[in-house]
């Protein structure tokens, strides 16, 4: 009877432990699935910046050849299983596209215009950054991927630092750190 009873007990444990494992692996999804829109949506935004500012590069191509890259780069964008049907069909105007593709990559660059990017140093900095992000979402009336896109913020690094802000605008009293700018930075803080 009490192997029984640890035999039993053993079980629930490990439906426990499966049940936490699967919440994580619930929680990753969702994270990868944020990310992917995320990604996509930046993807759509490169492409409509890239089709305006590439007006005139792109008619000097003959619109035979251009058709066919246009179609392959909207199905990876909506839909990964119809490109694998689309490259068995048209393997020759693929291998153009990535012609096509590496004379646009070879042309230079213009600049991008953005703003003074702002190196976070105290949990201040990363408060006013996020607020940054926040005035811009209100005033634009944009998703937080545009604005951080807008800013030159990365979402991850915002993500990073938003429990030191959290912390520091709470409870200002367990933040210790230096006021001028080069005294220190986000590292000393967790070194102390």
């Amino acid at each position: 009877a009490s192997t029984l009873q640890t035999g039993l007990q053993e079980a629930k444990q490990m439906i426990e432990d499966q049940k936490k494992e699967i919440a994580t692996l619930k929680d990753w999804v969702d994270t990868l699935k944020e990310e992917r829109d995320f990604l996509r949506e930046r993807l759509k935004e490169a492409l409509a910046v890239r089709s305006d500012k590439g007006g005139d590069v792109a008619s000097n191509i003959p619109p035979i050849r251009q058709a066919p890259g246009q179609r392959k780069q909207e199905s990876d964008v909506t839909d990964s299983s119809s490109s694998d049907s689309s490259s068995d069909s048209e393997p020759d105007s693929e291998s153009s596209g990535a012609k096509k593709a590496k004379k646009k990559k070879s042309q230079p660059k213009k600049a991008k215009k953005m703003g003074k990017k702002l190196r976070v140093k105290t949990p201040d900095d990363s408060i006013c950054r996020y607020n940054m992000v926040l005035e811009k979402i209100k005033k634009d009336h944009i998703s937080k991927a545009e604005a951080y896109a807008r800013l030159g913020v990365d979402r991850n690094t915002i993500v990073s630092q938003a429990p030191i802000a959290e912390l520091a605008a709470t409870n200002p009293d367990l933040f210790s750190y230096p006021k001028e700018k080069g005294d220190g930075s986000l590292l000393d803080i967790y070194k102390n």
